[in-house]
């Protein structure tokens, strides 16, 4: 059926009547196409399990490629009627869908179905060398082949693309986000959650100009970066792309889904690694939308490059590779580019060689926001990650106000929802939040920007270097503030009138603790205790224990690396649940040297000597000494947080379990042994956003507390020598 568009709002009654039968054709029209994307709703969960029978007939990391390919050949025959895609087919010698099923019948069918694709490709040189060659993939069946070819004969892929419902880009992201899940890290390599992907995309709101992505994985945001464009009614054509990807398999895939999405790229004449091989040395863009492969394990051609100019804030250490990244993206900007990135939360604080480059990053004001996220929101690891905000001018201009020498950090790690035991999302609302704050901060009618509290602050170039220039937005949402001088009486006036407020919130928030002894009257669902069933659990049973160890201290190249290293005395002086280092750092060859082993975030750090039941969870990847074991759990019917609140409020059980008397240590037996009533894992996760609520309340109580004890302090001089009057 045609696509009727009529402009109703410029109709008068007249005009109405007389395209009467033309609007009833339109109101058909859209009940037809409504009708057919109903149809093909939950189409994705029967492809997905038909590619599925892919994976016991051959290689994991190459199914997902062969279940890919098919999904956009497939495309291409159902988008030629609609004209929807920049890809067309040969007008001489046709070749239809009903070509690529008789082919799979042949003697030969993956041979003859490359036949089919090299005269695609021959066809549309901008997809040369795009689709797989089935051909080359050992344990490909003619069987399975046909079997997924005939689950995608009975679906539609173009249809719902007039009324905003795609089903290809719908079927795209379910199929990269479960590959992700399924295949773990190798998985998350290439695939950005949606959510994520739309938060970066709405920060920098690149509706113009060159879009630049250096690790592109399948071109998923370049596609968002087009998308979001055309829905602000931007011209899409407006934008250049430019990718690179190092995979070939994963490039060619880039290749072909946004040349399905009518999007014109340059992804470089070839794949290749972006340090060594950067197929795009001279581009100067005006974003950059990445997130690269990220982590203590990667690394990056240092020995080759070490002279590249790249490196002008510092040669990176060769692993990881962030600093090496994070100064790419600088290179490529022009004089008023801006870049935004995933990076591990390491690089927001370490020490050993990064610490100069982010310092001299910082002295050089390219970091413009840090925006620190939860934990589990990738499938390919459960470390929480942030987002680096870079640019080279913080200068007045269009709805932007001068922001030279300033830094906006955001402490986003409670926002989220879990969509399964093992993944975080964020909501609308969510992106919208840390969005706002973005752009309010940025904007010109915000010349002084206030604080949000416990979410977000604005600090100086100064006062990032008091604290080492670490990037850590929690080292600075709780800072202390002090008061002195004419102003101190007008502040503690204020502070009084606040305080009041604060104390009567307090109170309410005691009492609704108070309510929640008994489980009732809850700001979040939790079963009432007498239906919810408790079972009994042994902690050696839900979390593997992992002991430290401690190098020689008297070899000083053990020290000051980028490894995070934690001590009981580093917990003793901390505050709060989520501890990221200590006092002291190790480098590889000091972990290496001693007992000591790595743990993800989110494990439980437990003080196993003096003092016994010291209690923290690990914000990153860390590594202890011998006085503390770390719980990581293996079950995902356990919330960590639940665990870190059972153990927090188990000092005493824990202590009493230590064994010596001169010397007392909780053996790892002994804590392993411990056995505790729990709930299912959805109260769980109920009661540790509660526990999580109060706690954030507590820590705004302490800073209060600070801050009028400073008021305090500097007010009671000039009071009580007669300076000021009450």
């Amino acid at each position: 059926m045609p696509c009727y568009t009529p402009r109703m709002e410029s109709w008068g009654v007249d005009t109405l009547t007389a395209h009467k039968n033309h609007y009833a054709g339109f109101i058909q029209y859209i009940g037809y196409m409504a009708k057919r994307v109903q149809e093909q709703l939950g189409i994705e969960d029967v492809l997905w399990q038909t590619a599925n029978d892919l994976r016991g007939n051959m290689d994991s990391s190459n199914y997902k490629h062969v279940v890919l390919g098919m999904l956009f050949l497939k495309y291409m025959f159902d988008a030629e009627p609609h004209a929807t895609t920049g890809v067309r087919l040969p007008t001489t010698g046709d070749i239809t869908w009903a070509d690529v099923l008789a082919g799979l019948e042949e003697r030969q069918p993956r041979q003859s179905l490359d036949k089919i694709v090299q005269r695609l490709e021959d066809y549309n040189p901008a997809l040369q060398d795009a689709f797989p060659r089935f051909s080359t993939f050992e344990g490909l069946s003619g069987a399975v082949l046909q079997k997924l070819a005939t689950t995608l004969d009975t679906v539609d892929l173009a249809a719902g693309r007039e009324i905003g419902k795609d089903v290809l880009s719908r079927t795209y992201e379910y199929f990269l986000s479960n590959f992700a899940q399924a295949e773990g890290r190798l998985g998350g390599e290439f695939y950005t959650p949606g959510s994520i992907v739309r938060l970066m995309v709405e920060l920098l709101q690149p509706f113009h100009g060159t879009v630049y992505d250096p690790a592109c994985g399948t071109g998923g945001l370049l596609v968002q970066a087009q998308f979001h464009a055309a829905t602000n009614e931007s011209n899409p054509s407006d934008i250049r792309v430019c990718g690179q990807e190092s995979n070939p398999m994963t490039w060619r895939l880039g290749r072909l889904n946004l040349a399905m999405h009518g999007i014109n790229a340059d992804f470089g004449g070839t794949w290749g690694d972006t340090f060594s091989q950067d197929q795009h040395q001279h581009l100067k863009a005006d974003f950059i939308l990445t997130n690269p492969p990220f982590g203590k394990g990667t690394t990056w051609p240092r020995a080759a490059l070490a002279h590249d100019k790249r490196w002008a804030h510092g040669l990176p250490p060769e692993k990881p590779a962030n600093f090496a990244w994070l100064q790419h993206y600088v290179s490529h900007l022009n004089e008023h580019g801006v870049a935004v990135t995933v990076m591990p939360n390491g690089p927001l604080t370490s020490r050993g060689a990064e610490g100069p480059i982010r310092a001299a990053m910082i002295e050089a004001d390219l970091v413009e926001c840090i925006i620190t996220l939860p934990t589990q929101l990738f499938y390919s690891t459960p470390i929480p990650v942030s987002l680096w905000i870079l640019t080279k001018d913080k200068t007045e201009r269009q709805n932007r106000r001068n922001r030279k020498g300033e830094v906006l950090l955001i402490d986003a790690r409670d926002l989220g929802h879990l969509t399964s035991k093992i993944h975080r999302d964020l909501s609308t609302d969510d992106v919208s939040k840390i969005v706002t704050a973005y752009h309010s901060w940025q904007g010109r009618d915000n010349q002084a920007f206030l604080d949000i509290p416990g979410f977000a602050t604005s600090q100086t170039i100064p006062e990032l270097a008091q604290k080492n220039y670490s990037l850590n937005p929690t080292e600075y949402i709780s800072a202390e503030v002090s008061i002195d001088g004419e102003e101190a009486f007008t502040a503690a006036m204020d502070a009084a009138g606040n305080g009041a407020q604060s104390l009567e919130s307090l109170s309410k928030v005691s009492q609704a603790a108070t309510a929640a002894l008994t489980i009732k009257n809850l700001g979040v669902s939790i079963p009432d205790p007498g239906t919810t069933h408790l079972k009994d659990v042994r902690l050696g049973d839900i979390a593997h224990l992992v002991g430290g160890g401690t190098p020689n201290t008297k070899k000083s190249e053990y020290f000051g690396g980028n490894i995070r290293w934690i001590t009981p005395k580093d917990l003793s002086s901390h505050q709060g649940r989520t501890i990221y280092s200590g006092s002291r750092s190790l480098t590889q060859e000091g972990l290496d040297s001693s007992n000591a082993r790595l743990v993800p975030a989110g494990s439980i750090l437990v003080s196993t000597r003096a003092p016994i039941g010291l209690i923290a969870m690990a914000g990153e990847e860390v590594a202890t000494n011998q006085g503390i074991r770390s719980l990581v759990l293996h079950s995902p019917d356990h919330d960590p947080r639940f665990w870190y609140y059972v153990l927090k409020s188990s000092t005493q059980r824990l202590e009493s379990a230590g064994n010596g008397t001169t010397f007392r240590e909780l053996r790892g037996s002994s804590l392993a042994d411990m056995r505790f009533d729990v709930p299912p894992f959805e109260v769980q996760v109920a009661i540790a956003d509660y526990l999580s609520t109060l706690e954030l309340t507590a820590e705004a109580a302490r800073t209060s507390a600070h801050h009028l004890t400073s008021i305090v302090n500097n007010l009671a001089p000039a009071l009580t020598h007669g300076a000021l009057t009450i």
